[in-house]
């Protein structure tokens, strides 16, 4: 699951664009989130494979 928000981190200040993605594997859940103020947020495909090798 993959969903994308803004945050806002002063209040009243500018939003910044989160990409956050939920993947699970057997039992456990494994989030990552990115932010950017310059482009598009993505999670990167070898992040997220090296990551769930050491959880497997």
């Amino acid at each position: 699951m993959a969903f994308d928000a803004a945050q806002v981190v002063v209040s009243g200040g500018p939003s910044i664009p989160v990409t956050v993605l939920v993947v699970g594997q057997e039992s456990t859940v494994a989030t990552f989130m990115s932010l950017s103020p310059f482009q598009p947020p993505t999670v990167p495909q070898d992040v997220i494979e090296a990551q769930m090798k050491k959880l497997a």
